[in-house]
């Protein structure tokens, strides 16, 4: 005799809210007689800027046979929840569960963009991808990997061994529901492969809260852009470039706003202070330890974010296609060389003499580019024009610093 419903759903607490999240989802769209078209994830609705359908595609379901096949799944899958002695458990699986349902979307995106654009199947632009399937089989493969000696129970009376059944079941449901997306599942196994094997990881709270929230931005400001949802306390305005938008909070008739850069004009690339930010990324990787990332992220041994630097260069040449590739290139190049010892030896006073002399070049290069004009500071050529004098001016009295001019001929400088 099996134990009793309570006892499961309170041993599966965040399965069991899944499931009723989607059934609720399920029972509002059908009684609000929503189209799965309107929710559905597909090529061209990103392309409109629909990416909040990454979310809700997830969580909506065509059919009452649709919910009940993946949720029946979903449930003899939460035992993850419970091998928290295997490094799994509870907050295991809230944390992984949002990067499944993220990654799974991107994914999916990524392959309609590659079968349409490089192979011209354009089938692929009209497909809409609906449901929680690709989360089930991404944690279908995880315990896989973890625990292949486990069983999938399906409505009660079908058992599957764990180690097969993800590409079981994806052979088993294209041949069975022909409208099956294929492509969706498969995307659920890669993500669950990466985050099996350790390509993605060091998830933990403090990451997972900064995921939910991020996550939840983008939710609402895709929403609003693309004209899906009229939130009112929330105004976009274009800022310079059109492709950068200000976003401006509402409340009690005044307009508080926080606004992004704009992009640069011409063929200018985004930099900013993305060097520094490789450059930290690339020390973690070499000493494992990093206390500050841009004054803000705080990682130690334990974060494991080895993959870090190149996911982030990739995702910014991604998403930002103006972004610097190789500005960022050489944040990471200059990383690793203060990484691997390279370049050593940084002290007190080797920092003070740096920081110095960059002082007095930044300085002198402002007066001689014309940039800044430092009355107190007159730049005269001596001998050689490429050699300047440097001419401090005090009380109308000018105190001289003149470098050495160059010797002329073969000459070697000593």
């Amino acid at each position: 005799m099996g134990k009793p419903l309570l006892y499961e759903i309170l041993e599966k607490p965040a399965t069991s809210c899944v499931i009723g999240i989607c059934s609720a989802i399920w029972f509002y769209i059908q009684k609000k007689n929503i189209g799965y078209s309107h929710v559905g994830l597909s090529y061209e609705t990103s392309i409109e800027g629909h990416h909040w359908r990454i979310i809700t595609s997830a969580f909506s379901h065509i059919s009452v046979l649709h919910l009940v096949f993946n949720m029946s799944a979903l449930w003899s899958l939460g035992v993850v929840e419970q091998l928290g002695n295997m490094g799994l458990g509870v907050a295991y699986y809230l944390q992984y569960t949002l990067v499944l349902v993220v990654l799974s979307g991107v994914l999916v995106l990524g392959m309609y963009h590659v079968l349409i654009q490089r192979f011209k199947v354009e089938y692929f632009r009209r497909v809409t991808a609906v449901g929680y399937s690709c989360v089930v089989f991404g944690w279908m493969t995880i315990l896989a990997v973890k625990q292949p000696s486990s069983k999938l129970d399906l409505f009660g009376f079908l058992s599957l061994p764990i180690s097969f059944a993800p590409f079981e079941s994806l052979i088993f449901t294209s041949i069975i529901v022909p409208q099956a997306s294929f492509l969706g599942h498969l995307s659920g196994i890669i993500a669950g492969y990466a985050i099996a094997w350790g390509l993605i990881h060091g998830m933990n709270n403090y990451w997972g809260v900064s995921m939910l929230g991020w996550t939840a931005l983008m939710f609402v400001f895709s929403l609003k852009r693309s004209g899906a949802c009229d939130f009112n306390f929330l105004e976009i305005e274009s800022v310079t470039d059109p492709s950068l938008p200000s976003v401006r909070f509402m409340a009690s008739g005044n307009g508080r706003t926080l606004q992004m850069s704009s992009l640069p004009v011409g063929d200018a690339e985004i930099v900013e202070r993305s060097y520094h930010i490789e450059l930290h990324m690339a020390c973690y990787l070499g000493k494992m330890k990093l206390q500050n990332i841009s004054g803000y992220m705080t990682m130690n041994q334990q974060s494991g974010h080895s993959l870090l630097i190149f996911e982030s260069l990739i995702f910014t040449s991604i998403i930002v296609p103006q972004a610097s590739f190789l500005g960022h290139l050489s944040g990471i190049i200059a990383g690793y060389a203060i990484a691997w010892g390279l370049i050593h030896g940084m002290n007190n006073y080797w920092g003070v003499s740096m920081l110095g002399w960059t002082a007095l070049m930044f300085v002198f290069s402002l007066k001689r580019s014309g940039a800044c004009d430092f009355n107190f500071l007159e730049i005269e050529s001596v001998t050689d024009p490429s050699l300047p004098s440097v001419r401090f001016m005090a009380s109308g009295n000018g105190r001289t610093l003149q470098m050495s001019s160059l010797p002329v001929g073969d000459a070697e400088i000593v």
